[in-house]
């Protein structure tokens, strides 16, 4: 069974049977971030893509488009949890581009 989810006022995932309310919810951002040409975009997928090694649904998703990066994709299981992953993913290619700079004498 195809498992859907909303998010409360606190942000925290509810089980939701009504597909039609869905729409409210899918795709909502948790972060979006761009640079040079690459985006990177965290949502709130809200139909379960899956469960971690603890059995929780993943219900979130970040993924960079363009660049050397394009594609790359992490999937998270709490808003929290997604917000963090944003943030290390914009870091990983912040530094990741820092380092190539210094390589090239830039």
């Amino acid at each position: 069974m195809i498992g859907y989810y909303i998010l409360d006022d606190k942000k925290r995932i509810v089980p939701c049977d009504d597909f039609s309310v869905l729409s409210g919810y899918m795709g909502m951002s948790v972060g979006r971030a761009s640079h040079n040409g690459v985006e990177v975009s965290t949502v709130f997928l809200a139909i379960k893509h899956g469960s971690d090694e603890r059995g929780r649904p993943i219900l979130f998703e970040t993924m960079v488009f363009g660049g050397p990066h394009d594609g790359l994709q992490q999937r998270y299981c709490t808003w929290q949890e997604a917000e963090a992953g944003h943030e290390s993913m914009l870091w990983v290619l912040t530094e990741e581009r820092d380092n190539k700079l210094k390589e090239l004498g830039i």
